[in-house]
């Protein structure tokens, strides 16, 4: 006996709008997450002087930032 899957098989145009809607939450999420990283920068010098750091330690901080900042 052969087992058939009740399951209809999707079309290649059925699965468009989910991956379209995965790409677009994936870009929100990106963008979501970008301004908390990037918010370091303007209070750098604060962050050294309450925790102490030096300038190579803090330039750790904002490392991240560099390839991500808009041109």
């Amino acid at each position: 006996m052969l087992a058939v899957d009740p399951r209809p098989e999707r079309s290649v145009s059925a699965r468009a709008p989910r991956a379209g809607l995965l790409l677009v939450g994936v870009l929100l999420l990106g963008a979501n997450l970008r301004a908390g990283i990037t918010a370091v920068g303007p209070v750098l010098p604060q962050i050294e002087h309450e925790v102490g750091l030096s300038a190579s330690q803090a330039s750790l901080l904002v490392s991240p930032c560099r390839s991500w900042r808009s041109p």
